[in-house]
């Protein structure tokens, strides 16, 4: 019996570096992203021409193009699509808020605090907006 609970411990330990491991990867991308286009991201943005969302790709070019509501729609839209995991709507939820945060329209951005699969990431997102709300007062 200790042997079954030590296997399935060591295995969630296992699957928790894996998860985090991925957060790190996809973390290391939006930095360099960042870097490569910083001011884009900080400046308010114009809505431009509608755009198809068909997937995870068009979905960050909608974001980065300004189509932030038309991106939420899409988000809200396949939330619920099995082909979409926990994780892949946490680190889109997060994407879309930023977004959101930047774009100075946070009562759109708290929309997706939870959003986060952990109660840390849903904590962060809150103190995250309640400091911007803040420093706008």
């Amino acid at each position: 019996m200790d042997n079954s609970l030590e296997k399935n411990s060591q295995e969630m330990l296992q699957e928790e570096i894996l998860q985090l491991k991925r957060e790190n990867v996809f973390l290391k991308k939006e930095v360099d992203f960042l870097k490569e286009q910083p001011q884009k991201l900080l400046e308010p943005k114009e809505i431009k021409e509608k755009m198809e969302i068909n997937n995870t790709a068009s979905f960050q070019e909608a974001i980065r193009a300004g189509n932030l509501n038309e991106a939420a729609a899409w988000l809200e839209k396949v939330k619920s699509d099995p082909k979409y995991d926990a994780w892949w709507l946490d680190h889109r939820s997060r994407e879309i808020m930023r977004a959101f945060c930047n774009a100075g329209q946070l009562d759109e951005a708290e929309k997706y605090i939870d959003y986060a699969q952990s109660e840390e990431g849903r904590r962060g997102r809150k103190e995250k907006i309640e400091r911007l709300r803040r420093q706008a007062a």
